[in-house]
């Protein structure tokens, strides 16, 4: 029997050894074993390493979610390849690769998985070993990139119904508030600094403004609040909504 076929009857036999229930030892433990053979046997894996493998997220994920998953739906646990008949080539039993790849994409964004990694990385630390890491190919990075991209896009539509709703509300108030302040923004057409302070300094004095009332700022009156108000320092970059309490005080149409 060439070397090949008896890697793969050896690979394929640990594989089915570790899924029967009650049996002592997983795959790895295995593999460990298979290890210890030697090089002129023919067999692999030849290679020997030093104390325990690390672990990795998949592999747990694997031995404990997926194998449960696997006993619920189809009665056992299941290899991680499918097993294909030599004669034939037909497969006697089905991995469902594809459905456990995309189970645990989805694991991926839980929090569960993020436990999960925390409690792999621990458990490697104590063994003096780094967790493996896999290179995501260029279609992952490109699926992973996509997903990101759709969160953030996300993310924005939802500020921006929030401040359109602001927006909608503070506009509701407007309409609902004040009448007097209502009419003293009606008596400008433009939204200039001047009209803005002439218009809030009309709607902080109702009872001198108004319908019946003076509809308009004698200029020696406006004169006193330009002055008392520091009309002249709120100019230019001064004029903003940090420092000047007029401003925009009519919106502009």
């Amino acid at each position: 029997m060439p070397s090949m076929s008896r890697n793969v009857l050896l690979s394929g036999f640990m594989t089915q050894l570790s899924q029967v229930d009650g049996f002592p030892c997983s795959y790895e433990d295995l593999q460990r074993f298979a290890e210890q053979i030697p090089k002129d046997s023919g067999f692999k894996p030849t290679k020997t390493r030093d104390g325990v493998r690390a672990k990795t997220v998949y592999n747990v994920w694997c031995g404990n979610q997926w194998k449960e998953h696997c006993i619920n739906e189809y009665g056992k646990s299941l290899p991680l390849a499918d097993v294909k008949d030599k004669a034939t080539g037909e497969i006697t039993t089905n991995a469902h690769t594809d459905l456990r790849k995309e189970m645990y994409a989805e694991f991926q964004d839980t929090e569960e998985y993020e436990i999960l990694k925390k409690e792999v990385e621990e458990e490697n630390k104590k063994l003096g070993k780094s967790t493996p890491t896999k290179k995501q190919s260029k279609d992952a990075e490109i699926k992973q990139l996509k997903k990101e991209l759709a969160k953030e896009k996300k993310k924005q539509q939802l500020e921006k119904d929030s401040d359109s709703s602001t927006s909608e509300s503070e506009s509701d108030d407007d309409e609902d508030g004040d009448e007097h302040t209502k009419w003293a923004k009606s008596r400008f057409e433009k939204s200039t600094p001047l009209s803005c302070f002439k218009a809030w300094i009309m709607s902080l004095d109702p009872d001198t403004y108004g319908e019946g009332k003076k509809k308009a700022i004698p200029k020696d009156d406006l004169q006193k609040f330009k002055e008392d108000h520091d009309f002249d320092d709120y100019k230019g970059s001064n004029y903003s909504v940090d420092k000047c309490e007029w401003y925009n005080f009519i919106r502009p149409m």
